[in-house]
């Protein structure tokens, strides 16, 4: 479809929704049971384009979202996966389902035709590589139910970008991504084929997103996102909403800037204003009773199937200030992961609302 960009993923997500760019080989084998035909199984290839590459690594596969063990062998620019497939199959008797192949793309700038896919496609001629695309190629054979509908196949991927350089392994925060890296990541990519921004290095100032990442791993806040639809643009305003940053251009250096907003941040390495900067200036007193006094974060917990949970912070003198209402400033934080810093970022919310 002219219409569909691929997803971009960081650190690790569960991707549900792979675009099938093509599908063929269908087969059908009469099932047996006790000597009585009782139905037919399904057989295809397929290739699931799953997210824009480099450097994506399958760490999961589901088929009807349980999870299947798998075996791997490193091919040149690819991984063969032997998938178990023993107890997927809707209907007993003969013949009997065990596993299956799947060959997957990383999504490099050098990977190369897969022999199936040229084999069907375009055994005679030119055939494109895919090469930027993270693609899994369901091999001949490969069963894919009993029913009317084929089984739903899904992963979890993993990918670290590091090429800004980060040391000591900090461009992985636990399971997650480095916010600073993906920052980096997503603005010098090439629009084609990995979808990024593709601005040039030299406009970007590399030590302030250095010193962003090494604040954001020891905070221990990363970030894992499965980007969809959304520019490079806003997929660098969704990760500062997350880790609570901002980015300006210095007029000094002329340089794209990045920086963290801390409790404890002084005023070294911050936008500062000038003469002519301030146009206006007023003053307002707040009725502390009608501040929100409870903040309930919603964000995704890897640890218990990708779902998203609540985490809820209160200020219960200002709940007791209004006779015990509660009144929740509600946040959207899908890229946090875990409990700690779903709390954290609760916690943190309460606090911007008030004393």
């Amino acid at each position: 479809e002219r219409s569909w960009s691929p997803p971009r993923i960081y650190g690790r997500v569960k991707a549900d929704a792979p675009f099938l760019a093509w599908h063929g080989n269908l087969k059908t084998r009469e099932i047996v049971d006790e000597g009585n035909p009782v139905g037919y199984r399904a057989y295809m290839s397929a290739q699931l384009v799953w997210c824009a590459g480099p450097g994506v690594e399958v760490e999961e596969i589901h088929i009807d979202d349980k999870k299947r063990g798998f075996t791997v062998r490193q091919l040149t620019d690819a991984q063969e996966l032997t998938v178990d497939l023993k107890g997927v199959r809707e209907i007993k008797g003969s013949p009997s389902v065990d596993s299956g192949r799947v060959v997957f793309y990383p999504g490099s700038a050098t990977q190369q035709t897969d022999p199936l896919l040229r084999r069907f496609l375009n055994p005679t001629g030119a055939f494109p590589a895919y090469q930027g695309l993270a693609y899994s190629v369901l091999y001949d054979d490969f069963y894919v139910g009993d029913g009317k509908s084929a089984k739903k196949i899904s992963t979890v991927l993993r990918r670290y970008p590091n090429g800004l350089g980060l040391t000591s392994g900090h461009h992985k925060i636990g399971s997650d991504a480095n916010g600073a890296c993906l920052i980096y990541d997503d603005l010098t990519a090439p629009r084609v084929p990995h979808c990024g921004a593709g601005m040039h290095p030299a406009r970007i100032d590399p030590d302030s997103l250095r010193t962003m990442g090494e604040t954001l791993f020891s905070e221990g806040l990363g970030v894992s996102f499965l980007f969809q639809g959304v520019s490079a643009q806003e997929r660098i305003d969704e990760t500062l909403r997350h880790v609570n940053g901002y980015r300006y251009l210095n007029m000094q250096t002329g340089l794209l800037t990045f920086g963290l907003i801390r409790a404890n941040h002084g005023p070294d390495g911050h936008p500062t204003g000038g003469p002519g900067s301030l146009r206006d200036f007023s003053r307002t007193h707040s009725d502390y009773t009608l501040a929100k006094n409870a903040a309930r974060v919603s964000y995704t917990d890897a640890a218990n199937g990708f779902i998203q949970v609540p985490a809820t912070e209160q200020n219960l003198a200002a709940i007791e200030a209004r006779g015990g209402e509660i009144d929740y400033l509600d946040i959207n934080l899908p890229g946090i992961t875990t409990a700690a810093n779903g709390q954290k970022a609760a916690a943190q919310a309460l606090q911007g609302m008030g004393p």
